[in-house]
């Protein structure tokens, strides 16, 4: 069973494999179709990004998988930075050297960036170095400005300097108000005229994956619109008769794009939606810790992207990440053996009697349970942990103990015993936690010892 936040579901190890196998595959896959368009287009097109998607289009909205790569490679140099070993090291290097070629062969700026971002913003996370954050800020920006210079159509015959490129990265990367402006001079409370169908890049949004072939009726994104309608009224470089030959867009922000779909009123919808996303992201990073770095990104790039594009990029590495942790953390559930302390062995006599074979429960509430049943037995094991515990708070009472008493708290005993006297790998053994860093979080609120010290040396003069 895996817990995100209040709710707790039940992962099936097999099935989980077999979703990880097929992320596997479509990984390889992903590298292999990478090759296939370089060798198509050659070395001398391979710095030509429109050549480059043109290529892709015959994915549809399945290029959404050349991301998965991207969460691959965000797995693993989490994982080396939670558990620093050349082992991890080199595999993280591995996984990032075709995920690199695949960003290349899509033509995104943001992919390449996003392979170093990611890590960043979790090394920035777990250390809180300004430094380190400001050199690597500094230090994306060069490279997103050299790609600038040779990647992209629009900017590469103009023969700009490093200088000029950089600056042109801030100005049209970092300034995305303009595009706010022309959507609220053409909108009214209800309707926007770049928008023929009031939601209806919305919709297309909720239908991007299923073809058109298909789908006729899904209409188009709100980026597509708002080239087409621009390109008939005000910039005639982008004119075009047939909305089906715009294969390109303009970034924009989430409220510039519920200006678009539903007039000033979409800004309230679109408001209310946001809160409840930034609520679940909230949650499910504190239950999938290497997708921290992932939602905080989502959060912040919610000011300049709209829901399209938030879905297109990030959505296949949140379920890559996801299911990559829930694998690795299967891997590690496996079976261990611990020694029982004395006082256990008096507290079991009791139980002695009612034993009906080697692989009998111990615990009488579990007797009738069939261990082969999964569901029975956590449905048996959740109601005698209720029941014991009201038994605890009758115990609590006679005993004069004012603090809840629970089984969970008595974990939380254990720690604050351990404190730090036991090595931080043996506790995350002991707490069958798949990452250290979620023992050392854990951990923290009971080592009090050396706070202790230090507010004794202030206090005790």
């Amino acid at each position: 069973f895996f817990k995100v936040g209040s709710f707790k579901f039940k992962v099936n190890v097999k099935i989980n494999k077999l979703f990880y196998y097929i992320l596997l595959a479509i990984y390889l896959y992903c590298f292999i179709y990478a090759i296939g368009i370089f060798s198509k287009i050659g070395l001398t097109n391979i710095s030509n990004n429109m050549i480059l998607r043109n290529e892709l289009q015959d994915l549809g909205p399945f290029v959404i998988l050349l991301m998965i790569p991207l969460g691959f490679s965000t797995f693993y140099w989490i994982k080396f930075i939670d558990n620093v070993r050349i082992k991890n090291f080199l595999m993280a290097l591995i996984i990032t050297a075709p995920t690199i070629f695949i960003a290349i062969i899509r033509g995104q700026r943001t992919d390449l960036a996003l392979i170093m971002i990611f890590p960043l913003i979790y090394y920035f996370y777990k250390k809180r170095s300004l430094i380190i954050l400001g050199v690597a800020t500094i230090f994306l920006f060069i490279i997103s400005s050299i790609y600038l210079m040779y990647f992209k159509v629009t900017t590469m015959y103009l023969n700009l300097s490093l200088k000029e490129s950089l600056l042109n990265t801030i100005a049209n990367d970092m300034d995305r108000n303009w595009t706010l402006w022309v959507s609220i001079k053409k909108s009214t409370f209800l309707l926007n005229e770049i928008m023929p169908i009031s939601y209806q890049g919305y919709f297309y949004t909720l239908l991007t994956f299923i073809p058109r072939s298909i789908a006729e009726f899904k209409g188009y994104s709100t980026e597509t619109w708002f080239l087409y309608s621009l390109g008939k009224s005000e910039y005639s470089s982008w004119a075009t008769f047939d909305i089906n030959q715009i294969n390109w867009g303009i970034t924009m922000s989430g409220i510039t794009e519920a200006v678009i779909n539903g007039g000033y009123l979409g800004v309230v919808f679109y408001s209310l939606i946001l809160g409840f996303i930034m609520k679940w992201m909230k949650t499910i990073s504190l239950s999938f810790n290497k997708l921290y770095s992932v939602t905080f990104l989502i959060a912040f790039l919610f000011s300049g992207y709209s829901f399209y594009n938030i879905i297109i990029i990030y959505f296949p590495i949140v379920i890559t990440i996801m299911i990559l942790s829930v694998n690795e953390l299967n891997k590690n559930s496996k079976l261990v053996s611990l020694q029982l302390p004395e006082k256990i062995h008096a507290i079991l006599k009791d139980y002695i009697n009612d034993k009906g074979s080697d692989n009998d429960f111990i615990f009488p509430e579990l007797k009738v349970v069939d261990p082969s049943d999964e569901k029975q037995l956590y449905a048996k094991a959740k109601n005698a942990n209720k029941w014991l515990n009201s038994r605890l708070t009758e115990v609590a009472i006679k005993a004069g103990i004012t603090k809840k008493l629970t089984m969970h708290i008595a974990r939380h005993s254990f720690g604050n015993i351990a404190g730090d006297k036991i090595p931080v790998q043996m506790l995350q053994q002991l707490y069958r936690h798949s990452s250290v860093t979620t023992t050392m979080m854990y951990q923290s609120y009971f080592i009090s010892q050396e706070t202790d010290k230090a507010l004794n040396s202030v206090v005790d003069f």
